[in-house]
C-alpha cells in the first residue's frame, strides 16, 4: 500500500512536535510521535506509536516558490507543504492520518488527498480523518 497527504500551510504555523501531539491527544486519536521529532528539521520515516504498537510515516516539509503556490491555487501566505508517505500497513495509515488532520487543524491549514482529489480545511479534517482512520 502506498497513500500520500499533504498539509498546505504557512511556513510560520508549523507547530513544535509538543504542541503537535497535544492536538493529536486532544483529538483523540491513540497515536505518540516520536519524542525527538522535530518537524522543522526531520524528514524521512517518523517512528510512532499507534495504539501501543509501532508505526509512523514519511514525513517530508517542502518549501513552495510561487510558481508552486500558482499551480496548486494557494494564497500567498502558504508558502510549504508537508508531504506525508505511508508504504506500510494500516497502523502506519492511521498514524499520518491523525498527524494530517490535527497540523491542518492547528495550522490553520487544509489537507489534501490526492489519491481521491479531496482538498479539506481545517474545520473539516479532523472528521474526515476519523472516518478513514481503520
Amino acid at each position: 500500500m502506498s497513500y500520500d497527504l499533504l498539509v498546505y500551510l504557512g511556513h510560520e504555523s508549523l507547530p513544535s512536535a509538543a504542541a503537535w501531539q497535544d492536538a493529536i491527544n486532544s483529538a483523540a486519536f491513540s497515536v505518540a510521535l516520536d519524542k525527538d521529532f522535530d518537524p522543522l528539521v526531520d524528514a524521512g520515516f517518523v517512528p510512532c506509536q499507534v495504539n501501543g504498537r509501532p508505526g509512523g510515516f514519511e514525513y517530508f516539509l517542502l518549501e513552495l516558490d510561487a510558481a508552486e503556490r500558482e499551480e496548486a491555487g494557494l494564497a500567498a501566505g502558504i508558502d510549504c507543504c508537508v508531504h506525508f508517505a505511508v508504504h506500510g500497513d494500516d497502523d502506519e495509515l492511521r498514524a499520518a492520518l491523525a498527524a494530517s488532520s490535527t497540523l491542518a487543524v492547528i495550522a490553520g491549514a487544509f489537507v489534501e488527498d490526492p489519491q481521491e482529489g479531496e482538498r479539506l480545511a481545517a474545520g473539516a479534517a479532523l472528521a474526515w480523518a476519523r472516518a478513514r482512520y481503520p
